[in-house]
């Protein structure tokens, strides 16, 4: 039986939520980018070996805590085919948070709150109709942000061991606004790789995959 004290959440994960939260003054903030890509309704697709992956948003701001004090939101939660479930991590060009403090003091922490919680959220999850008989056994963790992120932090990635994808769009460079990074029917990302960081940010061969 769950203690108060174990402080992790059963309920109200606000899945398929288009309206909670403050909404954000500056619209650059990451806060706002997440916002923006969950309401536009346009899936992730990721290329990868001729095939595409596709994941489909099902939350944004989705709570791990139970009370204020210890509360902790993931940016983006998605799914794929598969069901298997994406923690996406926002991050824009302005941000101060190096890739590998935002892996060690953000992803995986959610990652570790998250799998605690997951019998709760997947219950919660079954109350949609398209997603009522989704069984999630596997959660894949994702960094997600404009090339010239990685760009400023290029010495720092590579201190990064872990099992992180590191996501970029593919359209463009940098975020303005959704439509920047938006295709008419999706948001297509690329997946680092050394030589991605001296491109300029368009989808080619390096196309890399979530699996």
């Amino acid at each position: 039986m769950l203690k108060e004290s174990d402080n992790i959440r059963t309920k109200d994960f606000k899945l398929f939520d288009d309206d909670h939260g403050k909404t954000p003054k500056n619209p650059l903030d990451e806060r706002s980018m997440s916002r923006h890509l969950y309401w536009g309704k346009k899936p992730l697709k990721v290329n990868h070996l001729s095939k595409q992956l596709r994941i489909d948003l099902i939350g944004y701001e989705v709570p791990l805590g139970t009370n204020k004090k210890d509360q902790q939101f993931i940016d983006l939660v998605g799914l794929d085919k598969s069901h298997v479930l994406y923690l996406i991590e926002i991050k824009n060009i302005s941000s101060s948070k190096r890739p590998s403090d935002v892996v060690k003091n953000q992803i995986n922490i959610y990652h570790e709150r998250l799998k605690k919680s997951l019998p709760y959220l997947v219950a919660e999850l079954n109350q949609n109709e398209r997603y009522r008989d989704a069984k999630i056994d596997k959660i894949t963790k994702i960094l997600l942000a404009p090339l010239k992120y990685y760009q400023k932090y290029e010495s720092n990635i590579v201190l990064v061991d872990d099992d992180v994808l590191f996501c970029y769009f593919a359209k463009s460079i940098e975020y303005s606004d959704i439509a920047s990074v938006s295709d008419d029917d999706s948001i297509q990302l690329c997946t680092y790789t050394p030589d991605s960081l001296h491109n300029k940010g368009k989808s080619d061969a390096s196309l890399l995959i979530i699996s």
